[in-house]
């Protein structure tokens, strides 16, 4: 709508400034319509583009990236990624008859723009939040490298991520796993809309960080 008036004031200025300006250019040299026709078109022309542009830079918000990330998460806030989580998980263990109820969520703790996430049997995660409430990134942590914690994290991503597949996750997982060298991992992994970073240290938890490519 801003635009719109600016547009319409625009178009009002520029046609007076103009004809301000043939008139002018007809006094000065009464024979030289052409020229003063040019003149004053040109500087029409040039006023009107330099009014708009300054308005649009002015009018036209930018887009956060927070805002961006948030849409690439599946519009997830802090609670909808617990919920879906722990529904996804549920149904894996139904699914593939493992026992993953320690790995489900148990506590949801948002405070100065993060969330923490506490499981069951004591891991926790931690995202960053936008300022409409959504995922931003997710930081997952997980206390084994067994397949119940792998099918965790394939919960996590499949909950943010449309794009990936649970299996093809699970083996990019497995695969990072087995090229662990000296207790270290370190990997990465790419779909069409999430990057992927799964690390681990001699002694720590394995931890995926998950956030958006755009």
């Amino acid at each position: 709508m801003g635009m719109l008036v600016v547009f319409i004031l625009s178009v009002v200025l520029c046609f007076f400034v103009t004809r301000g300006i043939y008139r002018k250019q007809l006094r000065q040299q009464p024979k030289g319509k052409l020229k003063a026709g040019c003149i004053s078109g040109f500087l029409g022309v040039a006023l009107f583009l330099v009014v708009n542009i300054v308005a649009a830079v002015a009018l036209i918000p930018d887009q956060p990236d927070t805002v961006k990330a948030g849409v690439a998460f599946n519009q997830a806030t802090a609670e909808k990624f617990a919920t879906l989580y722990n529904d996804n998980l549920g149904g894996i263990e139904a699914s593939k008859h493992e026992k993953l109820s320690a790995l489900k969520i148990v506590g949801t703790d948002i405070k100065n723009g993060s969330a923490h996430f506490k499981t069951v049997d004591g891991a926790v995660g931690k995202a960053q939040l936008d300022e409409q409430g959504l995922l931003v990134n997710l930081l997952w942590k997980v206390k084994d490298t067994d397949g119940a914690s792998l099918l965790s994290m394939g919960a996590a991503m499949e909950v943010l991520d449309s794009s990936v597949d649970r299996d093809e996750a699970i083996n990019f997982l497995k695969q990072a796993l087995a090229e662990e060298k000296d207790g270290s991992v370190k990997s990465s992994f790419e779909s069409k809309r999430i990057n992927y970073q799964l690390s681990k240290h001699d002694g720590t938890p394995l931890t995926l960080y998950i956030e958006p490519r755009y």
